[in-house]
């Protein structure tokens, strides 16, 4: 069943104002709903839906419905926060893609070790 489009914009607010988590820890626990309300919608999650948790790298937890839980990380990757290291990955992606895109000229292995680490 498709999501209503309100929902995408309040996960998009919920980043914005830091309602919602930037980056949480590796660790995702799904299960049915506990009747708790959903940190990125704040609609009951019902025993009979699914419910993802997530623990911040505060220590909070945040759990969402498994459809607001697909928004907000789709949100977050299209933001470049799709982990706590996300900012240095894309950093090192650009690099890479700089001396990709560089080929006619000769780099040195040190250049090159630098950004294949």
């Amino acid at each position: 069943m498709p999501l209503p489009p309100d929902k995408a914009a309040q996960i998009r607010v919920g980043l914005d104002v830091g309602t919602l988590p930037r980056a949480v820890k590796d660790k995702r626990l799904s299960r049915f709903g506990s009747g708790r309300a959903c940190s990125g919608c704040d609609g009951v999650i019902h025993p009979s839906q699914i419910e993802y948790e997530y623990t911040t790298c505060e220590e909070q937890t945040v759990q969402l419905h498994l459809g607001c839980a697909g928004l907000w990380e789709a949100e977050r990757r299209r933001r470049g926060w799709s982990g706590p290291t996300a900012p240095m990955l894309d950093l090192r992606a650009k690099a890479l893609a700089a001396l990709e895109a560089d080929r006619g000229t000769w780099h040195c292995l040190r250049c090159w070790a630098k950004f294949d680490q």
